[in-house]
């Protein structure tokens, strides 16, 4: 495969995916769900997630430098490592579609309404087919340039509302009540949807002992990134006003500004965010790619790159209207990362384990006796 990551570019591979749902619509999502309670319910479901996490690490255990596929082979054979490479494969062109669909009318809004859309649609599936050509470890060093510029463009939109932030515009902290906060909010789990990557990462590591603290690392530096969002978007903007069509995020960043010298940070702030969300996508075929190549047995990981390109731009010119976009989002990619992430593959990983454990047990009364 020719991938070996380092801690740092794995920790700053995980956190990108993150962020890229912050530059999107999905802090609104969160805060559509929970209003102000969208703070408690984060250290909640941030809890439950760090259980995820937990099994994840405990369940790779006994399976060095193994993926879920391989996993889902020693449990099921050759059939339920197919069908799990279809589910995943699945999920992750869902994201890619969403993504690059979302993104492109933020900027068409914003920036280039005269523009026609295969323009934009251009930019992003040519650079997506090239860094893959070109390969994954080229994406990681893009990834490991942006990374800091980007916490610094968070935490400039935090400290430039910071002026505005009383703990009032917090209140109510239990948001509408109880059961929004912690039953109705528990589907705001699926905003750790990166949780997803690190059944596939442990092969790409350069030390595969690594892979405990690589989870937990980028877990809390992502929940620290997303809670500050969140507190910031809840500090500048009313509750009722988060469902709107145009980023919060993108809000925040043109509500910025130090100085005569320093105004219109948005627009040099989008310049990092469409590069940031440029590595995400062409992360995401890569992933894909990984997974063909796994199922059916395909020895160059870099061709199907040509046909999942081809895919995504004949998915993306079709005439979807914004309704659909959002129900993609707002419903089915929701449920189905709740669904693949958080219960599917927990799943194999346990019933992997017990496999593994009545094997060995056999195989160790087979030598005694």
């Amino acid at each position: 495969m020719g991938v070996q990551l380092s801690k740092k570019e794995c920790i700053f591979f995980i956190c990108l995916i993150l962020f890229n749902k912050l530059i999107l619509s999905f802090p609104s999502l969160l805060i559509s769900v929970t209003g102000t309670g969208t703070t408690i319910n984060l250290i909640y479901i941030g809890i439950i997630a760090l259980v995820f996490i937990s099994i994840i690490n405990k369940g790779f255990k006994n399976f060095p430098n193994s993926d879920i596929l391989d996993i889902s082979k020693i449990l099921g054979g050759k059939t339920l490592k197919t069908i799990i490479g279809i589910i995943y494969m699945l999920l992750f062109f869902t994201i890619l579609i969403t993504f690059l669909n979302d993104f492109t009318n933020l900027l068409k809004s914003i920036y280039y309404q005269n523009s026609p859309t295969i323009f934009i649609l251009l930019f992003f599936i040519i650079g997506i087919l090239i860094s893959n050509l070109i390969g994954f470890n080229s994406i990681i060093k893009m990834i490991n340039l942006l990374f800091p510029i980007i916490l610094i463009s968070i935490f400039i939109s935090f400290i430039g509302t910071i002026d505005n932030f009383t703990l009032d515009k917090l209140t109510p902290i239990f948001g509408y009540n109880y059961k929004t906060t912690f039953l109705d909010g528990l589907v705001n789990i699926f905003t750790f949807s990166f949780i997803g990557f690190y059944y596939f990462l442990q092969p790409l590591l350069k030390k595969p002992e690594d892979f405990k603290k690589i989870n937990y690392i980028s877990f809390f530096i992502s929940f620290g990134l997303l809670f500050i969002t969140i507190c910031s978007i809840l500090t500048l903007l009313p509750v009722a006003s988060t469902g709107i069509t145009i980023n919060p995020l993108y809000i925040l960043s043109r509500d910025v500004s130090f100085s005569v010298f320093l105004q219109r940070l948005d627009a040099l702030f989008i310049l990092f965010w469409i590069l940031a969300l440029l590595c995400y996508l062409s992360s995401l075929v890569f992933f894909i790619n990984i997974i063909f190549s796994k199922v059916f047995n395909v020895l160059d990981i870099k061709m199907p790159s040509y046909l999942i390109c081809m895919l995504l731009l004949a998915c993306s010119l079709y005439p979807f209207n914004i309704g659909l976009i959002e129900f993609l989002e707002n419903i089915v990619l929701k449920y189905a990362i709740i669904s693949i992430v958080f219960i599917l593959g927990p799943i194999i990983l346990i019933l992997g384990n017990i496999k593994f454990r009545t094997k060995s047990r056999k195989e160790l009364n087979k030598n005694v006796f």
